[in-house]
């Protein structure tokens, strides 16, 4: 019998798109990971992301990406921000891209240096675009907590 990972978070996606999203304020969310690659995206305020075993401060306009299988949490210290976040499933892809769900991403926007990069603002401009195109599609409402 196989046994459930305490450890795992199930995420709804729905099949015929293979990606969701959610915008939230976000307080505490304990050690996590699941089986989709989750991209963070800090609209307001700040908020402290724990990615397998380091610490990132992350402030408004940072994105980060945990990837498939990794452990991650989110911390602030009052809950006064607002996170876009994606959920992407590689497998729901995987006639196409075969390999997606190994392919490991990285996005260093928490770097003083990358701030006013131009593909960071190209990359934030492309996940207002998807969230656009998915309130479209579905009807996914914003939902503030």
């Amino acid at each position: 019998m196989k046994t459930k990972n305490p450890l795992t978070q199930e995420v709804h996606i729905p099949d015929q798109i293979g990606c969701t999203y959610t915008i939230t304020s976000v307080k505490s969310l304990p050690l996590h990971m699941h089986h989709a690659y989750e991209i963070v995206f800090v609209l307001e305020g700040n908020v402290d992301f724990t990615c397998t075993a380091f610490n990132y401060h992350l402030s408004e306009g940072d994105i980060f990406i945990a990837n498939v299988n990794e452990l991650h949490s989110l911390h602030s210290d009052d809950g006064n921000n607002l996170i876009l976040t994606f959920y992407f499933n590689p497998y729901d892809y995987s006639n196409t891209f075969p390999h997606l769900s190994y392919y490991w991403f990285f996005c260093d926007s928490y770097s003083a240096a990358e701030k006013n990069a131009p593909n960071l603002k190209h990359f934030q401009s492309l996940l207002f675009k998807i969230v656009h195109v998915l309130s479209d599609c579905d009807g996914h409402f914003f939902q503030k907590s």
